[in-house]
């Protein structure tokens, strides 16, 4: 598929010259289709568009039936696009008349677009309304790219022409050789009526220059059958079709911008005229003769001027010319400056192929801030200005759909190109114009304050200039200073009046004129003075041309035709009249030297009524000479100055106040210099207060009520301190304070007063309240083993020492003390709380608060401590003193309540026996003992060998367990029963040796031991023992 952009225009005014009214809008057009590549997918379509909506006829040829024998209707802001067979439309060959010429005929103003597509070969122009057509052109192509390989590429540049009136005569002159009859360079005729096409096709050259005259307005066309940008493209043909502008529209100022994603863009200038001169970015170029051209690139954007109308042409490279490019080869017809459009709408439509869309805007500099793009006004940042200053352009990319661009000043244009690429097509073309060619001097001027409501007139300051501004659109200016020129603008700065009359190269003039008045403002502020130093008025009078609410701008900063000034020094006015012309004038300032005086003495003094005051008088560099000198004050009434003199003097004061001392010093020009001092003189205020209540009682209560007793006024600061208390001031003089709790803090109010700058001594009191509390203990009667705890708990918070008497010679100054008593008997309790800031105290004492009871002493004992198993037995002895109950626990979970208990153990071990013994009053002691009960058995090797290495069994003796060592006795006998070794003590055991010392032959023996245990039992006990070597 292909993208297309609609366009819609606003109309002119209809008063207007018609040469001066630039539209591609209109009710009735004649047009038609250049031959076109036709592949695959091959179509033409007819594209209408309407501001305000429209019914509309098409009729092929010279039909008096429209096409199809129906109308057809565009809505408002809307388009409709027609597709029409090919075949019916459409010229194939060189030189044939066809009548294949295009009417359309609407009821309102259309715009109409028509597409030629084949696949990836597309195009699409503008058509230009009846009354836009003209009888002179010359034709811009593009030179065809001949593929002998695929001859469906084409091999024809063309131009095509179609009548819009009966016997209208063309004469053509073909710039290459043409694929007929015709000669290259050789005019020929052809007679066209109303809906004729003539298409004219080259053999393989470029018609571009093709001279195409008629004796009635025609409709002309140029471009290619289809060929590549540039020629030494590899690939990339494209179809190119764009109406060609009668030569009288064209004209002599272009802008170009770059097409967005191109590494560059082709163009071309063809001349109207001989010796044609032109200018590239200021660069002259080699003039041109009448339909020749000049092809070159770009890739930034440019000012192109000539001094003849010219026509350029911008082209998009093919494809394959760019790699990575996008989309391919298209044509554009740049429009001059004058030719702009004020308002347009364009629809963008998508296709497969075609699915990016841009727009190009050249817009006067002045104007890029009053452009809107659907709606939102377009960022001045994205414009980039022309090296004159004078124009801007900016690339703008687009969506699919409906777009709307505009200048917000009806009277002003912009220029657009809309373009869109995708895969190997391309296409773009001019938004066409409409902007109505008006010159009005003042338009430039509107915005500044001094122009004429009616624009005929405007004021300037003297010494400054205007620049007079004619618009953009016109080719040519004359000015009444004599000045003819291409420039628009003028600079002016005299007092008269000034014209100008501006033309197009179609026909198009206008005149305007504008008067320029000079306003020369003249003020004074009077000559320079010299004089004594004190303020005076400076005023701004008015000489010439004053005018309606002047301003004034002093270097002072004031901005008031009057200031008062009180130092030496340069005073410079500016005055502004109703019309913004400043007027200035300066005035120098000089004073009579004269000294610096100063006052120095207290500017506060408390408790006194006298004091001292001298006079610094500083400059005495003989400049000047002293007249006289003086001291005053105020309120005189009650101050005396003895022995004042002149630099200094004493002063004394009846009654407290404030005064104002003064000092002036005249000197021999009479200028007088003076300078003041503000005294404070006070009495000194005292702080006192006291109680309102029992003031001498100082443990009166935790909350009173304090009142100041001194000598300040209800306006005098008193800043009370009532430290950790709370309070509440219940009058400027008074407070009521609780001193509870104080915790952090000691109890004190204080108080220092301030009055006219004056402090009193800090006064201070402390206050406090016989303490609140209550004496309890934890046991009234206990052991004298006992812990027993006491606490001193305060009803009312306070900071309080603690002096306990426990009634048994030992005290403490714990709040929550603890005590044990030693002995039996009753005990008398004291507590006294001391206040350590007031003294206040309080104090109680308990006869025999605490009565102690004498606590048992548990001891016992038990016939064996150790005992054997078979032996386990045991009897325990109660020894406890003031004992009365007893508890027995031995340990093996077994227990007894006897005085004196016998307990069998059942189980070898060591147990803890614990006996608890309690008085009557509960007053209880515990005693331990451990009893160790030991198995009896004897255990006896059956074998040893005194060389072992394990050194139990290098000897032998039975292994017993609670044997008594003073009762034992070991013998060993050989098989014949004599006695070979005896042994009386544990630690001497038979190593293996006879008596005489001689080790005992390897072999069994056998032994007895006779021993008592440890509980003063007797066993006996046999057995062999196996004797190893």
């Amino acid at each position: 598929m292909w993208g297309l952009l609609l366009v819609g225009m606003v109309a002119g005014g209809d008063d207007l010259d018609p040469r001066c009214q630039k539209s591609t809008e209109g009710t009735e057009f004649w047009f038609g289709f250049m031959e076109g590549r036709n592949t695959n997918s091959h179509y033409v379509e007819i594209t209408v568009s309407s501001r305000v909506g429209a019914n509309f006829q098409i009729f092929i040829g010279n039909s008096p039936a429209p096409y199809n024998n129906q109308s057809f209707t565009v809505p408002p802001n809307d388009a409709l696009q027609l597709r029409i067979p090919y075949n019916l439309v459409e010229p194939v060959g060189s030189e044939k008349v066809l009548p294949l010429g295009l009417h359309l005929v609407a009821s309102d103003p259309v715009n109409v677009y028509c597409l030629n597509r084949d696949r990836n070969s597309s195009d699409v122009a503008v058509m230009y309304p009846v009354q836009s057509l003209g009888t002179e052109h010359l034709v811009m192509c593009y030179t065809p790219h001949v593929d002998y390989e695929d001859l469906r590429h084409g091999r024809n540049s063309e131009l095509v022409v179609v009548a819009s009136e009966d016997q209208t005569l063309v004469e053509i002159t073909p710039s290459a050789e043409p694929d007929g009859p015709a000669n290259i360079g050789e005019p020929f005729t052809v007679l066209l009526h109303r809906g004729d096409l003539y298409q004219l096709q080259s053999l393989a050259g470029d018609l571009t220059g093709s001279v195409v005259s008629a004796d009635k307005p025609v409709a002309v066309y140029g471009g290619s059958l289809s060929t590549t940008i540039p020629l030494s493209a590899t690939g990339g043909w494209d179809h190119m079709y764009e109406q060609m502008p009668p030569v009288k529209t064209w004209g002599r100022e272009y802008y170009t911008v770059p097409l967005e994603g191109r590494s560059k863009d082709f163009f071309r200038v063809l001349a109207a005229m001989d010796h044609t001169t032109f200018y590239i970015n200021g660069i002259k170029q080699t003039p041109l003769m009448k339909g020749k051209f000049y092809e070159f690139t770009l890739n930034a954007p440019a000012r192109i001027v000539s001094d003849k109308p010219v026509l350029v042409a911008q082209y998009s490279q093919s494809r394959n010319n760019s790699p990575g490019q996008n989309g391919d080869g298209f044509m554009l017809i740049l429009s001059p400056v004058s030719q702009a459009k004020n308002d347009v709408t364009f629809v963008a439509y998508a296709s497969s192929e075609v699915n990016v869309f841009y727009v190009n805007i050249v817009i006067p500099a002045a104007d890029i801030g009053n452009l809107e793009l659907d709606g939102s006004m377009v960022n001045p940042g994205r414009f980039t200005r022309y090296s004159n200053g004078k124009y801007a352009s900016a690339t703008i990319s687009l969506s699919q759909g409906t777009h709307r661009l505009r200048n917000i000043r009806a009277d002003r244009g912009f220029i657009a190109y809309v373009y869109g690429y995708g895969g190997y097509e391309g296409y773009g073309y001019g938004v066409g114009f409409n902007l109505n060619l008006v010159l009005d001097l003042s338009d430039g001027l509107q915005t500044s304050p001094n122009l004429s409501l009616d624009g005929d007139s405007i004021v300037i300051c003297q010494g400054t200039r205007l620049l007079l501004d004619a618009g953009p659109y016109f080719d040519r200016y004359s000015w009444s200073t004599g000045k003819q020129d291409t420039l628009q603008d003028l600079s002016v700065g005299n007092r008269g009046w000034y014209y100008v009359s501006a033309s197009t190269v179609d026909g198009c003039r206008q005149k305007d004129s504008l008067f320029l008045e000079v306003s020369d403002p003249r003020i004074t502020i009077g000559n320079d003075t010299m004089g004594c130093p004190h303020s005076r008025e400076l005023t701004v009078r008015w000489i010439k041309d004053q005018g309606r609410s002047p301003s004034y701008a002093w270097n002072t900063g004031a901005t008031t035709s009057q200031i008062r000034i009180a130092a030496p020094g340069e005073y410079h006015v500016t005055a502004t009249n109703q019309f913004y012309c400043p007027a200035a004038d300066t005035m120098h300032l000089s004073f009579y030297p004269v000294p610096e005086v100063k006052i120095e003495g207290e500017a506060l003094i408390c408790g006194e009524k006298t004091g001292k005051l001298a006079a610094l008088i500083s400059g005495e560099d003989g400049a000047w000479s002293l007249k006289s000198w003086n001291w005053g004050v105020s309120p005189q009434p009650g101050v005396t100055f003895p022995g004042k003199k002149e630099r200094s003097t004493d002063f004394t004061v009846s009654g407290w106040g404030k005064y104002q001392f003064n000092y002036s010093l005249t000197t021999d020009k009479n200028c007088v210099v003076r300078d003041t001092l503000e005294t404070g003189i006070y009495q000194v205020p005292t702080s006192v207060f006291d109680f309102m209540d029992d003031p001498g009682d100082p443990c009166k209560g935790y909350s009173r009520e304090v009142v100041y007793r001194g000598n300040a006024s209800s306006l005098a600061a008193l800043d009370w301190d009532f430290g950790n208390c709370a309070f509440e001031l219940t009058a400027w003089d008074r407070a009521r304070v609780s001193f509870a709790p104080f915790g952090a803090g000691q109890p004190f109010v204080s108080l220092q007063v301030s009055e006219n700058g004056c402090t009193g001594e800090l006064f201070r009191l402390p206050f406090g309240a016989t303490p609140d509390f209550t004496m309890t203990t934890s046991k009234s009667q206990a052991c004298d083993s006992d812990i027993i705890h006491f606490t001193g708990k305060l009803n009312v918070s306070d900071l309080l020492d603690f002096k306990w008497d426990f009634g048994d010679g030992t005290t403490s100054t714990e709040q929550f003390p603890v005590h044990v008593y030693n002995l039996p008997g009753f005990y008398d309790v004291g507590l006294l709380i001391t206040n350590p800031v007031t003294g206040c105290k309080a104090g109680f004492l308990l006869e025999e608060m605490v009565k102690i009871f004498k606590t048992p002493e548990a001891r016992f004992m038990v016939d064996y401590p150790v005992a054997l198993l078979d032996q386990a037995d045991l009897k325990f002895t109660n020894q406890t003193s003031y004992g009365e109950r007893f508890h027995w626990d031995f340990g093996d979970g077994n227990t007894s309540g006897e005085e004196h208990p016998r307990h069998e153990y059942r189980q070898v071990g060591q147990f803890q026996v614990l006996m608890e013994a309690a008085s009557g009053m509960g007053c209880k002691d515990t005693a331990f003992m451990v009893v160790d009960i030991l198995p009896f058995n004897v255990y006896a090797p059956n074998a040893f060998r005194p060389g072992s290495d394990i050194a139990e069994n290098r000897t032998f003796l039975p292994f017993t367990l609670g044997v008594d060592p003073g009762h034992f006795r070991m013998q060993i006998y050989n098989r014949w029963g004599e006695m070979i070794f005896e042994s009386t003590s544990l630690d001497h055991p038979w190593d293996g040796t006879l008596r005489n010392g001689r080790e005992a032959p390897v072999g069994n023996y056998v032994w007895r031991a006779d021993y008592t245990d440890i509980q003063g039992f007797t066993h006996s006990r046999r057995g062999q023992v196996l004797l190893i070597r």
